[in-house]
Parts: structure tokens; C-alpha cells; sequence
């Protein structure tokens, strides 16, 4: 009987070494709303005057998608030296001939006249919930630096700025997109 019990003890420590290594192994997911969050908690402990509102016209989802689409499309040693986050400075910083995917003619069509900005981060897969905490904070800080020159006191944008965002692994990264769009109150 002490045998028995001994044994099932053993097996029992075993199977929760089991549980929790393979609790441990996985990724942990991405938390979009949580990494806006933080980006907006920077503007208030700065004093900004500016008010975030949810974007619902999905303006990040359109610029990941084109994003994806032209990634797909691009030939197999293109895809190696490709870089997302270069793609969407370049397009950040200049005018159409630095967009070949057609990111900006997929989140406003030709004709439209709504002003945007948008940034991209790479995120990190992490494997545990403290560590996701800090890379969503990290990624928050990476968009708030590309934002800044929006955003900046300098620039009297004191009205409502609208915030839509998505997450999407292009190859073997995962990015969230941003677009920030400035609405008047």
C-alpha cells in the first residue's frame, strides 16, 4: 500500500510538472487594447490636450491588409529583405512613390480627403503574462515616438484624435498598425 501511494504521488508531482511546462510553453496573446492603452496613458501623464476616441472606419485593418497582400505577392527572396516597419516609415515620410503596396489608396481612396497618420511596431512573441505586460508597454512607447511629431504641443491639435488599430503577422512577425485620424469636436 505505501508503494501505491508512494507511486501515485510520483505520478501525480509528474503530471503537474507536465501542466505547468506545457501552461508555460505557449505564447501568450497579444493584447491590442491593452497596448493603445498604454500609448494614450503617455499623452494624459504628459498633459496633452488631446482626447482619443475608437475609430471604427478600420482604417488600420485596410493598411494591414495591403500591407499582406503585397508581402504575398513579392517573390521569395524579395519577402527575405523585406521590412514592414520601413515600408510604413517610408510612406510615413513621404508620397506615393515610396507606397508600392497602395497603403494609402486602401485606407482612403483617391478623391477622399481625410488627413491620416499611420505607424507601424513589431511585436514579440512572449511567453508569460509579466513578460507580455512589458512588450505591450514597449510597443505603446515604439508607436509614441512615431507619433509624437503628430501629436506634439507644437502642433495645436487640441480637438478629438481617432484611433483605429489590427494585428497581423506578415511572414513569420507579428506588427499592429495604428492609424491616427484627427477629428474636430
Amino acid at each position: 500500500m505505501k508503494r501505491l501511494s508512494k507511486l501515485l504521488a510520483l505520478v501525480l508531482t509528474g503530471v503537474m510538472a507536465l501542466t505547468l511546462l506545457a501552461g508555460c510553453s505557449g505564447g501568450v496573446a497579444l493584447s491590442e487594447k491593452e497596448i493603445l492603452e498604454n500609448f494614450k496613458d503617455f499623452y494624459k501623464v504628459e498633459g496633452y490636450p488631446v482626447e482619443f476616441t475608437d475609430d471604427t472606419t478600420n482604417y488600420a485593418q485596410k493598411a494591414a491588409n495591403a500591407v499582406k497582400v503585397y508581402y504575398n505577392g513579392l517573390a521569395e527572396e524579395e519577402k527575405a529583405e523585406f521590412d514592414v516597419e520601413e515600408l510604413i516609415d517610408n510612406i510615413s515620410h513621404g508620397s506615393a512613390i515610396h507606397d508600392p503596396a497602395g497603403v494609402c489608396d486602401a485606407v482612403v481612396p483617391n478623391g477622399s480627403s481625410v488627413a491620416f497618420e499611420l505607424y507601424c511596431a513589431k511585436i514579440e512573441n512572449v511567453r508569460t503574462p509579466y513578460f507580455q505586460k512589458q512588450m505591450n508597454y514597449i510597443v505603446a512607447q515604439q508607436l509614441l515616438y512615431g507619433a509624437y511629431a503628430y501629436l506634439n504641443p507644437g502642433t495645436n491639435i487640441t480637438d478629438n484624435v481617432a484611433l483605429s488599430s489590427q494585428i497581423e503577422t506578415i511572414g513569420s512577425d507579428t506588427y499592429i498598425f495604428m492609424v491616427m485620424r484627427y477629428i474636430s469636436k
